[in-house]
């Protein structure tokens, strides 16, 4: 150190885009993973529609006589 100052650096200013392409890609993010939860429920739930079709059809069927 020779006993001189170095000036204080300018503060940092942040790039608006920039800020808002990171919030996309988080909301991206954040979206696909309950997507993803989502089509795996319905799968799950998906084949019961075989089943449960034919049963309403019928039954609305012998009801409607």
């Amino acid at each position: 150190m020779n006993g001189q100052n170095k000036p204080a650096d300018p503060p940092i200013q942040i790039n608006k885009e920039s800020e808002k392409e990171n919030n996309y890609k988080n909301k991206d993010k954040d979206e696909g993973l309950v997507l993803l939860i989502f089509s795996c429920i319905l799968f799950l739930i998906a084949p019961f529609g075989v089943f449960i079709a034919p049963i309403i059809i019928w039954r609305n069927r012998v009801e409607g006589k």
